[in-house]
């Protein structure tokens, strides 16, 4: 039995090892028989929090620490905390954006390949003549 290699994926150690990792601790088991029981680490909040350096000019660090000083914000931690929060919808709009202009030119390489296309000679002519169409709906609306 002693010369069975030992896989270091499920050994004893490797397990608790990675367990560790994972957020989970362990506690001897009742009576101390057996294995010891994994149980998941009790969330606390707020939770960790990644530090960072921040390096501002110097009108933006006149200005956190203004903030702070009046009594917006507790510390400058939580005004950089919020900003990026208020920053998070406005990225995620943009990034929406994004996709459907991608999706939009997308649909036009499409067309293109499927010879949907039309040529056009003189493109101030061919774009005057969109804005007269245009002009002229908004004539037969207002009417």
């Amino acid at each position: 039995m002693g010369d069975l290699p030992i896989d270091p994926m499920t050994s004893p150690r490797a397990v608790v090892t990675g367990a560790l990792a994972a957020g989970y601790h362990y506690t001897p088991s009742p009576k101390g028989r057996g294995a010891h029981i994994p149980h998941r680490r009790h969330l606390c909040y707020p939770p960790p929090m990644a530090v960072l350096k921040v390096t501002l000019p110097p009108a933006l660090d006149r200005f956190v620490r203004d903030q702070v000083a009046a009594g917006e914000y507790p510390d400058t931690d939580t005004l950089i905390h919020e900003a990026i929060l208020r920053m998070m919808p406005r990225a995620e709009a943009d990034a929406f954006r994004v996709e459907r202009f991608n999706a939009l030119v997308q649909v036009g390489l499409d067309e293109i390949e499927r010879g949907e296309v039309i040529e056009v000679a003189d493109i101030r002519a061919f774009l005057d003549e969109i804005e007269a169409e245009v002009e002229a709906g908004f004539t037969d609306r207002a009417a």
